[in-house]
């Protein structure tokens, strides 16, 4: 039995334009394009496709019509209205529930971030050859239960052969160059250990200022406001803090200086610096962050510099 939340295609992301005609809107170079989701889900196992759309290059020309209806075309590679609808079903069954038309976005601009990808994997030399490829389907047939599991889940998700085919080689591809990306992010960075007293009110954060310029004890402020941790934040590179305000300040501290009152939506913040180090080796959660933001940053980049021809009804 295929549970209604399985999802071979990584990514399980597309949106759905039911009915819609081949009207075209081009998105080219330079342009405001939609915003791109801040996950792009394509790790795992997956399958083949044709090289020749995977390698289109951002100067391709207008797409000849076709007959296949489509939501969306990428440097040339189509990412056809089947597709889409296929990884909508998957998306609707995994949070069982109606998706919001923010969703759809989400969905719309994670396909385009895939091909984006599957591209650059592509024009690096990257993209996973026909051998590995059957490796990965051999794996995901035996983690689904067999062929016949497959084939219904295929059925479940009205993908078609060729339209799976097409789409986790996609898929596979793009997590290539996902990986290659989020890999140049080193592992090591400038740190600062942080403390902070956080306060709710202004009149009475600036006492407190006024209080510790007069002598009084970080420290034991801290632990008053904040008996369990104490205010302490712990070591953090640059880009992790919510707040860039907070880190900003943080980062032009010497070891032992507190800030002034900084004002964020969560209240009143004063800081100090309890350490610095020039190369502190990140921890998990700061490392994937930062793996994040380049990742986001190359997709922007690259999506500035990419035709994208949208079809709508």
């Amino acid at each position: 039995m295929i549970h209604p939340q399985s999802s071979l295609l990584v990514g399980i992301l597309a949106i759905t334009l039911l009915g819609c005609s081949q009207v075209m809107t081009t998105i080219t170079p330079g342009e405001e394009n939609p915003t791109p989701s801040f996950t792009v889900p394509v790790v795992g196992s997956q399958i083949a496709d044709e090289q020749t759309r995977t390698s289109a290059s951002p100067t391709s020309p207008n797409p000849t019509p076709t007959s296949i209806p489509l939501v969306a075309m990428v440097n040339g590679m189509e990412i056809s209205l089947g597709e889409y609808q296929s990884e909508l079903a998957m998306y609707r069954a995994a949070v069982d529930r109606e998706i919001t038309p923010e969703e759809k976005k989400f969905v719309l601009d994670d396909l385009i971030d895939q091909a984006i990808l599957a591209q650059e994997s592509v024009e690096k030399g990257l993209a996973a050859d026909q051998e590995s490829l059957e490796s990965r389907l051999e794996k995901i047939t035996l983690e689904i239960g067999g062929p016949e599991e497959l084939a219904e889940w295929k059925r479940v998700y009205n993908f078609d052969e060729d339209t799976f085919i097409k789409t986790m080689k996609r898929a596979v591809n793009a997590a290539l160059m996902r990986d290659e990306i989020i890999g140049s992010v080193p592992d090591i960075a400038e740190q600062v250990h942080v403390r902070q007293i956080l306060f709710t009110d202004e009149t009475e954060a600036k006492q407190a200022l006024i209080g510790l310029q007069a002598g009084d004890s970080f420290d034991n402020l801290a632990a008053e406001f904040d008996p369990i941790s104490n205010g302490d934040l712990g070591w953090f590179p640059r880009g992790y803090l919510y707040y860039s305000e907070l880190e900003d300040a943080a980062f032009e501290l010497e070891t032992g200086q507190f800030s002034s009152v900084i004002q964020t939506p969560s209240g009143y913040h004063i800081i100090m610096v309890i350490d610095r180090d020039p190369n502190r080796k990140l921890n998990q959660e700061a490392l994937i962050k930062l793996q994040q933001q380049e990742l986001q940053n190359w997709l922007e980049t690259r999506r500035d510099q990419s035709e994208i021809i949208l079809f709508s009804s």
